[in-house]
């Protein structure tokens, strides 16, 4: 008998295992249609009605307490300068910075290394983006649209900080390059780390990744492999032709 209830026991077990359905997605919430314009609600204030607008190539990280962020993109014509945060948990959006949708929306730097409320990135799409072990959000570079005809790049850091909800300029040049040419940046010595240091104006961002020592690491659209030091706000190129 004990013999017998194993063998029933396994059978049932077995066909459980075989009977269960392959991974699914689930539709958690949003629009079903195209260029949505989003429902941004109260600043800083989550809803179960607040929606991001549709948004292309916008800038992303998820934090230490598993929410995710976005930031920016591109909707129907315009550049988007918002940042949103999604609690997994309430499956709420709540929008935390930005115009609200507005277009020409720049960059405003203030102090370099100080937070400030007023501190922003501006609108810009294809942004680098890491979270590092403290739980800030970077992002940088990018690309912006001034006008017709002149979309332009950026080579700046930026750091937002999620308990404060400010965005402090850390590094880079703050002035855009548009329409091609010139597009700065620093290369300095392989492999040596230098305060003026700094990758060039881009968009189009390859690869990012942040190590076990809090170091951010980049590689460029151009193959150019670099590497930022938070505690010295140092950036070194790695690899890669200039």
């Amino acid at each position: 008998m004990k013999k017998l209830y194993t063998t029933i026991l396994i059978a049932l077990l077995s066909i459980n295992v075989f009977a269960q359905a392959p991974g699914e997605w689930t539709w958690m919430g949003g629009s079903d249609t195209m260029n949505c314009q989003g429902v941004y609600g109260i600043k800083g204030v989550s809803s179960p009605t607040n929606l991001p607008p549709s948004a292309y190539e916008a800038s992303e990280w998820s934090d230490g307490q598993g929410n995710f962020w976005c930031y920016g993109g591109w909707n129907a014509w315009k550049f988007i300068d918002d940042l949103w945060k999604y609690n997994v948990a309430t499956n709420q959006w709540t929008w935390m910075t930005g115009s609200g949708g507005l277009a020409n929306s720049y960059p405003i730097y203030n102090l370099q290394g100080v937070a400030s409320p007023s501190n922003r990135p501006g609108e810009r799409i294809t942004s680098a983006s890491w979270t590092d072990h403290q739980g800030n959000l970077w992002l940088f570079g990018g690309g912006g649209y001034h006008g017709v005809g002149t979309g332009c790049d950026y080579n700046d850091l930026w750091k937002y900080n999620t308990t404060s909800n400010m965005w402090t300029y850390m590094k880079g040049d703050t002035f855009d390059i548009c329409g091609g040419g010139y597009m700065g940046g620093h290369y300095g010595i392989k492999g040596v780390e230098d305060v003026l240091n700094n990758p060039r104006h881009t968009e189009e961002i390859g690869v990012t990744w942040t190590d076990d020592n809090d170091n951010l690491w980049m590689l460029d659209w151009n193959g150019c492999l670099w590497k930022y030091r938070i505690p010295t706000n140092n950036w070194t190129w790695i690899n890669g032709d200039t």
